[in-house]
């Protein structure tokens, strides 16, 4: 068994990270002012956004092929000629503050944003939503997957996912039913992934 999954067993599924690279005018614009309980001053929204993902799917990728046919009697060939990244969707659980959502939200309305209701005269129909440029609202991502070595985590694979943003915020059910941890998913485009096998990468 050493020989064969090594000194510390097989891979852990719960041990994982991921980071948003927000920056500039996005990562003005999904800020979330800190609560005002000093505890959790020192924790960034992009931390507690990572602590909070409690399932990622980690995307992979298919090869569209092409045929070609006759170049040996009898037989065909098949060719790579694209690779296709699928989309991928993380499901938070939701703090108190409800952090993930409120970012989310705010990201969706970075992408869309309204014209300040103080300045549209709606009796003209002057109300319009003007879309963001694509490489504002877009960022890098980072899932990193760990694993569990005596006396810490250590980094093993990842994936570094180019321009990424959400394009699906699922519905939050709420309910009179006994209660359980609060969760919602978005799922997400980007346009490449790059295998990560080192983390200075």
């Amino acid at each position: 068994m050493s020989n064969i999954v090594g000194p510390y067993g097989l891979a852990s599924s719960n041990r994982y990270q991921i980071s948003f690279e927000f920056n500039g005018a996005l990562a003005a614009a999904t800020a979330v002012a800190p609560s005002i309980n000093s505890t959790e001053l020192c924790v960034t929204s992009g931390e507690k956004l990572s602590y909070l993902a409690d399932e990622v799917n980690i995307p992979g990728f298919s090869v569209s092929t092409g045929e070609f046919e006759g170049h040996v009697p009898g037989m065909n060939q098949k060719y790579a000629h694209t690779k296709t990244f699928r989309d991928f969707s993380v499901t938070f659980l939701m703090d108190h503050t409800h952090l993930p959502y409120k970012v989310m939200q705010k990201w969706g309305e970075f992408i869309f944003p309204y014209q300040s209701l103080d300045t549209i005269d709606t009796e003209k129909g002057r109300n319009f939503i003007a879309t963001e440029y694509y490489n504002n609202y877009a960022c890098g991502m980072t899932i990193r997957k760990l694993e569990h070595e005596p006396s810490k985590d250590v980094f093993t694979t990842g994936l570094y996912l180019h321009n990424v943003y959400p394009y699906i915020i699922n519905d939050m059910t709420v309910s009179n039913a006994p209660n359980q941890p609060l969760k919602f998913q978005v799922s997400f485009y980007y346009e490449y992934s790059r295998f990560l096998t080192n983390d200075k990468n």
